[in-house]
């Protein structure tokens, strides 16, 4: 009894501390991805938008799938599959070009595609093998935060002992698609996986994911500020609660959080925005389903999520919605 009133008065302090934003989202639900999909990524090139790898039910192992949406017309078309069938990569949009990096089974293999061609190619390696990773872009570099690393798992990671054989990474590195050359920068303060790495005015932002010194799976409030001009890492404002497996669009200096895991086996479909002019937190209109891992991506201001995991994980959907942020 003791514990749960500590619980229950923990999360008044959390509510009281952050502002209301005001409900201010219109969401729409659009016409579902062709195939269920969880654990993908999504990203946009001149207004279209691009799903690819993942895990579904349509396939065996990972999916090497690449689905074209195009919002004006709220259609879907195949494109080339990825030559490399993976999930919890990190992808990044460069000069009209998507870079898919690393991702599960502990690759550092990079792959390019091109929508003008639909084409896919191969740059350099990242320097690390890391899965459960993210990324940001900042002046057409491509920065490579956290993540997995292998200490001794075997070829086949659902036979890893995760706890004894995994690294949690706090490997900060930065590939330039110009040079094709990777540098390794200043760690990131706290390692994590799970996490997403935003930027907003050349200022990269580490928000949430999981691991700490008790339990590689214990989710995060932790957000952590890098400023790539002087390689320099700073601390800021946590989130109202721990949270992974979520999406984010960035308005007006503010980035919007939503949906995901704020606990391993409890979803939540909240959205929460931190403005990083003032360094504080509010809340916003809650996504239309409680899911997590799912894809997600945005253009101006509009924003788009699609499949994603149950929250036990027993079903994958093929969820499509828009939303539209009327209050910036």
């Amino acid at each position: 009894m003791k514990k749960s009133k500590q619980f229950y008065f923990i999360v008044i302090l959390n509510l009281v501390s952050i502002s209301i934003f005001g409900q201010d989202i219109n969401w729409i639900k659009k016409s579902d991805i062709p195939i269920p999909i969880s654990k993908a990524k999504a990203a946009i090139v001149d207004g279209k938008i691009y799903i690819i790898g993942g895990i579904s039910p349509q396939s065996q192992g990972f999916s090497t799938t690449n689905f074209e949406y195009d919002p004006k017309t709220d259609s879907w078309a195949k494109k080339k599959d990825i030559p490399t069938g993976r999930i919890n990569y990190a992808i990044a949009v460069v000069l009209g070009k998507i870079y898919v990096i690393g991702g599960d089974p502990f690759m550092n293999k990079v792959e390019v595609y091109d929508p003008k061609t639909n084409t896919w190619d191969s740059v350099s390696s990242m320097p690390t093998k890391r899965q459960h990773v993210s990324c940001a872009v900042v002046t057409d570099k491509i920065y490579v935060i956290g993540g997995l690393e292998n200490v001794c798992c075997p070829p086949f990671p659902e036979r890893c002992d995760w706890e004894k054989c995994t690294k949690i990474s706090d490997k900060n590195q930065v590939f330039d698609p110009r040079t094709g050359y990777w540098k390794t920068l200043k760690s990131m303060p706290s390692p994590r996986h799970g996490h997403d790495i935003i930027s907003v005015n050349d200022k990269i932002y580490a928000i949430g994911g999981m691991g700490n010194k008790t339990s590689m799976w214990a989710p995060l409030k932790t957000v952590e500020e890098y400023d790539p001009a002087t390689d320099t890492w700073t601390g800021k404002k946590e989130m109202p609660t721990t949270r992974d497996g979520f999406g984010y669009s960035v308005q007006n200096n503010k980035i919007y959080l939503f949906g995901g895991w704020i606990t391993e086996q409890l979803q939540t479909n909240t959205t929460i925005v931190y403005d990083t002019n003032t360094n504080t937190w509010s809340v916003s209109t809650n996504i239309p389903e409680k899911t997590g891992a799912f894809a997600y991506a945005s253009n101006g201001d509009k924003v788009y999520f699609f499949g994603g995991d149950k929250e036990d994980y027993t079903e994958i959907y093929s969820y499509n919605y828009e939303g539209i942020i009327l209050n910036r």
